[in-house]
């Protein structure tokens, strides 16, 4: 990254400063995936709010911005998340709370997670494809980290899944089949099975992947299923 050119500013009158100096410590550089530059900013500033544990001697001394690659149906965009920050006279920096995420420390704006989990599910994109179509953006989006992101969000729904599997067993009768699929392993496909259990009663499917189509796989599935099977 090119580093900035300096600039001469304009001679202005100046007012006398009070000068405050602290020590912190410097955070150190990592190696993740740095967001883009040339995408335009959404701010969003956080109200006037006073951190935890700051005294009423502590001074105001500038703002601290965290940013979130963000995405709407046009185009990408990078949400700005502006915090002030004040120091104590003992030279503590105290920062406004970030509002709570999907995904603790992720880069991905909560826009961005809700349109790549949709398009994979619901429009039935896979993320190589996905990751093909923002490339064209102008954004790259490594496999490992998509699929990461993809991993915690499905974390977070488990427990939905897991009641609609138990209120679809629950039923005296339901359905019950596999599909082959394609599954992309690098640049290399090989032949998967969705399974799925469906209620005619209550409107409801129940979805699961394996690798493979013997016996096992359905009762698993199944458990103490009592009922009638099709």
């Amino acid at each position: 990254m090119e580093e900035p050119q300096e600039q001469l500013a304009p001679q202005v009158e100046q007012t006398p400063t009070e000068t405050i100096t602290y020590q912190r410590k410097k955070n150190e550089n990592h190696n993740g995936r740095r967001l883009l530059d040339h995408l335009p900013a959404g701010i969003k500033r956080i109200p006037e709010e006073i951190p935890a544990g700051q005294s009423e001697q502590a001074k105001y001394i500038g703002e601290v911005t965290s940013e979130r690659l963000g995405f709407n149906p046009d185009a990408f965009f990078i949400r700005q998340i502006i915090r002030k920050k004040y120091v104590e006279p003992t030279g503590e920096i105290k920062i406004g709370s970030l509002p709570e995420q999907a995904i603790d420390k992720c880069e991905a704006d909560s826009s961005l997670l809700a349109h790549i989990i949709t398009s994979k599910y619901v429009d039935h994109l896979p993320e190589y494809r996905q990751q093909k179509i923002f490339a064209r953006q102008g954004v790259n989006i490594p496999p490992s980290t998509m699929n990461s992101w993809v991993q915690s969000i499905g974390r977070y729904i488990t427990p939905i899944v897991e009641e609609i599997k138990k209120q679809i067993l629950a039923q005296g009768y339901v359905q019950m089949d596999e599909s082959t699929i394609q599954v992309m392993q690098k640049d290399k496909t090989h032949k998967g099975y969705m399974w799925v259990i469906n209620s005619p009663s209550l409107g409801m499917s129940y979805f699961e992947y394996h690798p493979g189509r013997d016996q096992s796989k359905p009762k698993g599935m199944l458990g103490d299923f009592a009922g009638a099977l099709q």
